[in-house]
């Protein structure tokens, strides 16, 4: 398998439809330094919430958003500039990242 290949079926993505016009986000998970800053410790979860957000620019992989030229993509940063401007919208765009996030064991082989 090419890596390439294997970058595309293993990194997990999720997309989050941003509204009833068809735009939307895909952000991959974590790296694993990026995870291991995260705390499981539910008193730390504001803490999560903002290194989440901290993340967040270089996790942005896809979206429909695009500069005010109208024909270049937007980066990451700007997508989530643009989120932070709304701190509910981006509460709610970090705590479905982080739901959708398959931290189980995904290897595990699938009973016959």
């Amino acid at each position: 398998m090419k890596l390439s290949d294997a970058t595309k079926k293993y990194i997990f993505k999720t997309r989050i439809d941003m509204d009833d016009e068809g735009n939307y986000i895909v952000l991959r998970e974590p790296t694993m330094q990026q995870f291991s800053q995260l705390s499981e410790d539910e008193k730390e979860s504001k803490k999560n919430l903002k290194l989440l957000g901290d993340m967040l620019p270089s996790c942005i992989v896809e979206s429909s958003y695009k500069q005010d030229d109208d024909t270049t993509p937007a980066t990451g940063e700007q997508i989530a500039k643009m989120l932070k401007d709304s701190s509910s919208l981006e509460a709610e765009v970090l705590n479905i990242w982080a739901e959708s996030i398959p931290f189980g064991a995904r290897l595990q082989k699938k009973e016959k």
